[in-house]
């Protein structure tokens, strides 16, 4: 809805969803299995496969063309160390700490701050559909973070048998079956 009513499906949209994909499984094994590496390091080995990935793919389908001057290089070292590097940084820092649903449930505002983004710095406009979409993933990740006051029985008993479960197995990876 943020991005309006039209859909136009192309190569770029299963990329983008073979994107997404990724994105899940190395959030779900960074929980399960990254609690032992340094966040900087994790983000720095995204970042590589990510960034050799990306530039195979360009070499194949785009017409390299790169004007270098200031502004470029600013603008790629601020990509690299600011939106890469330390973000990713604090996305494994919080799945370290937190619920990995509750956690990615925030993602859902990167396309409306896409969208922002693109009025704010290329003076494109607003619809009302930005708004609404807006406020349609704002209400979502609060329902997803909305936690009562008190658990049914039936939810507290289920909790409790879950981690009795969890016990008997080591998810560190470490010693196997207890």
């Amino acid at each position: 809805m943020t991005f309006g009513t039209s859909l136009h499906v192309s190569l770029g949209t299963f990329i983008g969803l073979l994107g997404a994909l990724f994105f899940a499984l190395a959030t779900l094994i960074t929980k399960r299995w990254g609690g032992g590496f340094d966040s900087f390091v994790l983000a720095g080995y995204q970042m590589l496969s990510g960034g050799i990935t990306l530039l195979l793919l360009s070499a194949v389908s785009e017409q390299p063309y790169l004007h270098v001057s200031a502004t470029t290089i600013g603008v790629l070292l601020w990509l690299v160390f600011i939106n890469s590097i330390s973000q990713f940084s604090l996305w494994f820092y919080l799945l370290k700490k937190s619920d990995p649903a509750r956690t990615s449930a925030f993602l859902f505002l990167a396309p409306f701050f896409g969208v922002l983004g693109g009025w704010v710095l290329l003076g494109e406009p607003l619809h009302w559909y930005v708004a609404a979409g807006g406020a349609l993933i704002c209400l979502g990740i609060f329902l997803v973070n909305w936690r009562t006051g008190s658990a049914p029985a039936e939810l507290a008993e289920s909790n409790a048998k879950v981690r009795e479960a969890r016990k008997r197995f080591d998810f560190t990876g470490a010693g196997g079956l207890e």
